[in-house]
């Protein structure tokens, strides 16, 4: 099936209805079932708390459930417990009103991307951590129960920096590829923008210079107090003869499932049984997702269970939901919700 959002996530939204009607139709519902569709996923789901709150009484429950995203890499199914927060921030930096020859005016006129080359280098020490004081706060690294699962999953290095094309991984807390991108949080500059970006060269000192960064946020860190930390920073560290802004874009907060919940054992194995292969379980991941609202704001449990092929080609052209998945996410969301019905 293909059309934008087939995969992610109308389709595996979808297998759900079709496991309620699938089981009114047999055995009968095992338990009651509410579903939510959130359609501004990709945008951070802005208007999502304000819709949960409006409907705190219809939506009070045991459990819940969610899939999206591809199946892991091996081509076994998946459960994760968890995922990872994010706040995405802009960072702008005005100079002279407009760009300025640079044999005229270069190397006494400021430049504002040579002060954002700047103040991005005082985010990151020489160890790789990030220098934003108070940014670690809340960061415990990873909980014993969690060591076992890692190692079911944990990539090959060497085997994963080849396939990627890079000499190595960058320095920082956390041992593995895993501890690295699931328990603790990151600083990632998504773009850089300034001056003349086109094909040749033009001899300018620019007019302004502008970074959008994500920070990527590990359990009990809130993305409203980091971006505190991350202004405070910037307000501390920037030079006063050029104009700094700082903008908030959007977040969503990180969130987990402690691993010995009672639902855990029922899910895995409705997991197991419907896809007819025993799932890669996973605490946590590392990408991020509106889920925290359900764990923190209404105190349940959650699992995300994906359905998707690996090469669905998501936010692509040509993204596609194999049939041959939507059928198993049907089977495995009717196992689920029998499953849970049981705890």
């Amino acid at each position: 099936m293909y059309g934008r959002g087939t995969v992610d996530n109308k389709g595996q939204h979808f297998t759900y209805p079709c496991a309620v009607r699938t089981l009114r139709d047999t055995t009968g519902l095992p338990c009651n079932v509410t579903l939510i569709l959130d359609g501004e996923e990709e945008s951070g789901s802005p208007n999502l708390l304000d819709a949960v709150e409006a409907r705190e009484d219809h939506l009070a429950a045991d459990v819940s459930i969610n899939s999206d995203g591809p199946i892991d890499g091996s081509g076994r199914p998946s459960v994760s417990f968890g995922n990872r927060g994010i706040l995405v921030v802009g960072l702008d930096v005005d100079g002279p009103k407009g760009d300025l020859h640079s044999g005229h005016y270069g190397g006494a006129v400021p430049s504002p991307a040579w002060e954002l080359i700047r103040l991005l280098g005082t985010m990151r020490d020489e160890h790789g951590r990030i220098a934003i004081d108070g940014f670690y706060d809340a960061v415990e690294g990873v909980p014993a129960p969690d060591r076992d699962l890692l190692d079911e999953f944990e990539p090959d290095p060497d085997e994963l920096q080849a396939d990627l094309d890079v000499g190595g991984f960058q320095d920082g807390p956390g041992e593995t590829f895993l501890e690295q991108t699931l328990y603790y949080p990151s600083l990632n500059v998504n773009g850089l923008a300034s001056g003349h970006g086109e094909d040749g060269f033009k001899t300018i000192v620019p007019s302004d210079a502008a970074a959008t960064i994500d920070m990527r946020l590990v359990v009990d860190q809130d993305p409203d107090r980091i971006f505190e930390l991350f202004e405070r920073h910037v307000e501390a560290h920037a030079d006063d003869r050029l104009e700094t802004t700082v903008t908030y874009h959007a977040s969503m907060d990180p969130m987990r499932t402690p691993i010995d919940t009672p639902y855990f054992d029922p899910i895995v194995d409705a997991v197991t049984d419907g896809w007819g292969e025993e799932p890669v379980v996973k605490p946590s991941t590392g990408g991020s997702a509106p889920y925290a609202l359900f764990t923190d704001y209404l105190g349940l449990p959650h699992a995300s269970i994906p359905y998707g092929q690996n090469d669905n080609n998501q936010h692509s052209p040509d993204e596609r939901f194999a049939v041959e998945h939507f059928r198993t996410g049907i089977r495995t969301s009717a196992r689920l919700l029998d499953a849970v019905s049981t705890v």
